[in-house]
């Protein structure tokens, strides 16, 4: 998450489309507050990430890592920088 928050900040979108964060937990909730965070089938959601989006991984009960769509999927793989 503080790459992403990195890269936004040199964007100049830093607190506005990503926040000011290093934890994938502050970032979901940010996001959910906003109403922007939408869940993707493989969470049981109907969300299709496109590029631009930011892809939250779950892992033993906590969010654990995000990474930036950078283009549609291949061979059913997300496509990111991480």
């Amino acid at each position: 998450m503080a790459f992403q928050s990195y890269c936004a900040n040199q964007m100049g979108v830093l607190g506005t489309a990503i926040p000011k964060t290093a934890s994938c937990y502050v970032a979901v909730n940010w996001y959910k507050n906003k109403g922007w965070f939408r869940y993707g089938k493989y969470y049981g959601g109907t969300y299709t990430p496109k590029a631009g989006d930011l892809v939250f991984y779950y892992e033993k009960g906590s969010y654990c890592h995000v990474g930036m769509i950078t283009g549609t999927p291949v061979n059913g793989f997300l496509q990111t920088v991480e």
